[in-house]
């Protein structure tokens, strides 16, 4: 018995390996080509350096509103990286960005923590893209450790490259769908992968491609590969093209979850340029996404400089309107910690924006957090603009699931 119709195929992109589970039956492995040492030559590079003035043109009309801008797309990115897992929190528990209560059910738990988790990894993401070090696969393994060490079923894969077979769609190797590189060639894969993206001279755009789909035909750890491998996208464009914002891919990659696992499919089959025409496409579709966040952004930002009025430069309710975007359900105590302020000036703050109308009492859900602050305040414009990408992804691109992924006897990978 044998299954995958391959059966030792090759393509440009990679090759079949036979695996013998007994005398009867033998499966096949697909394995990627290692790219460091290939030429690597596509047939739309015009559309590549058309993404990459788009974002270009991003990053240059957000730069009155730099630190603001970046953040909201960020916080997009995160929430979209994992709804495309199917990784789903309250929208509250996103914008606290604290890590989910006991009182909560296990389901609402899990989600809240990855998706906090998610956030954090991507805050490090960035601080390492600005930094000056080399990829490497220490700093792959450090965003995986920041991703999932707060998952209750991680175990010792935790910042590690997985040492047992994975596949998708069951774990049973001769009824999966496909079953991923053998564990012993991925230390070699990654650490070609890393070599390719640190010395590769090619478009910014063409090379997060190819990295990327890379990164997922890998499938190096034994869970997260779906959100590090996006990850990997924003760094190659932040390091590559020197941003400060980063466009949300994930945003738009989530609006078409079935044709993202399609031509990432279809690429195990040599179609790369039908991939990286994909992938550009939904860069260019990203920042378009993320012009409407930083309009939407600056009407926001004008109006409530109109409501406010004039503010003493450096007093806490000039500073507030960033924290408050950072920080849309806040509490005083928050207020103190993020400007440095007695209390009374942060209660202060909170009542001339309260006054002016840009700020609301609102009322927690106490199994959202575990913090004790007695009175919550939300700001409603910059929930809004959140809430309105959120359900442009749920109406958009939920209308199947990715392929489950799951180590050999394992649980599903959640990607």
């Amino acid at each position: 018995m044998s299954t995958h119709a391959g059966h030792g195929a090759h393509s440009s992109t990679g090759y079949e390996m036979p695996i013998r589970l007994n005398e009867q039956t033998t499966v096949y492995a697909w394995c990627p080509n290692t790219l460091a040492d290939r030429v690597i030559t596509v047939a739309v590079p015009v559309t590549c350096e058309e993404a990459v003035r788009h974002i270009q043109r991003l990053e240059e009309s957000t730069r009155t509103t730099p630190d603001d801008a970046a953040l909201m797309f960020l916080r997009t990115e995160g929430f979209s990286s994992s709804l495309i897992e199917d990784i789903e929190a309250p929208l509250d528990q996103l914008l606290l960005l604290t890590p989910a209560a006991e009182t909560q059910t296990k389901e609402v738990a899990v989600g809240a923590t990855l998706t906090v988790a998610n956030a954090t990894a991507l805050d490090l993401m960035v601080a390492d893209a600005s930094g000056g070090e080399a990829l490497s696969v220490e700093m792959l393994h450090g965003w995986h450790k920041v991703l999932l060490r707060d998952d209750p079923n991680i175990g010792r894969g935790l910042g590690c490259l997985r040492d047992r077979r994975a596949a998708s769609g069951s774990s049973d190797l001769r009824s999966a769908k496909h079953i991923y590189a053998p564990p012993e060639n991925v230390p070699h894969l990654v650490r070609d992968l890393c070599a390719f993206v640190n010395d590769s001279r090619m478009n910014p755009v063409l090379l997060a491609a190819l990295a990327h789909v890379q990164f997922e035909s890998i499938h190096p750890y034994g869970d997260g590969n779906g959100r590090i491998g996006r990850m990997l996208v924003g760094w190659i464009l932040a390091r590559r093209l020197g941003l400060n914002r980063i466009p949300p891919v994930s945003s738009a990659i989530a609006l078409d979850r079935p044709a993202y696992i399609a031509a990432l499919e279809k690429y195990r089959e040599g179609a790369v340029d039908e991939w990286v025409l994909w992938f550009a496409e939904k860069v260019i579709r990203s920042v378009e996404i993320g012009e409407t966040i930083a309009q939407k952004l600056q009407i926001m930002l004008d109006d409530w400089q109109q409501a406010i009025g004039k503010l003493r430069k450096g007093s806490a309710a000039s500073r507030l309107p960033s924290v408050l975007v950072r920080q849309p359900i806040i509490s005083i105590g928050r207020v103190v910690d993020a400007l440095g302020v007695s209390e009374r000036a942060a209660t202060n703050a909170l009542r001339q924006f309260a006054d002016a109308g840009i700020i609301e009492p609102y009322e927690m859900d106490r199994r959202t957090t575990t913090e004790k602050a007695r009175y919550w305040w939300m700001a409603p414009a910059v929930v809004a603009i959140l809430r309105d990408v959120s359900k442009s992804h749920v109406s958009g691109g939920r209308t199947a699931a990715p392929p489950s992924t799951l180590a050999a006897g394992e649980r599903p990978d959640r990607g």
